[in-house]
């Protein structure tokens, strides 16, 4: 049993050294990483990540619109169903006034804040 503690020992001592040796050579060299995200400040960051909010709002909205129009079509005229249907199509459609309402006053917030972050795709 002592034998066996013993060889643990040695094995976490040298786990150790390793690790720290590796992270003393790792601070030695910058990796040449791009930046994932694309911004350098934390407004550019949050723009970037109410824009993504945004898009994915929109694109939901859009697929429950055409989900509310499929069961409009194949509703053959079941009441209770073209009610459900309509209703569908009637919340994306305010979702998508939603979304295009709050697009807009990020846009303004965003302007009087001062975040120089454009609509644009950069390399």
């Amino acid at each position: 049993m002592q034998g066996i503690k013993r060889t643990f020992y040695r094995l976490g001592g040298s786990a150790l050294v390793v690790a720290t040796s590796a992270q003393t050579a790792m601070a030695q060299q910058k990796p040449d990483v791009p930046n994932p995200v694309g911004a350098d400040n934390l407004g550019n960051v949050l723009f970037n990540v109410v824009n993504a909010l945004l898009l994915f709002a929109g694109a939901v909205a859009v697929l429950f619109l055409i989900i509310g129009g499929f069961r409009y079509v194949v509703s053959t005229g079941n009441e209770t169903q073209v009610a459900g249907a309509k209703n569908t199509i009637l919340y994306a459609v305010l979702g998508l006034i939603i979304i295009f309402i709050a697009f807009v006053l990020v846009t303004l917030v965003q302007s009087y804040l001062g975040v120089n972050a454009k609509y644009t795709v950069s390399d």
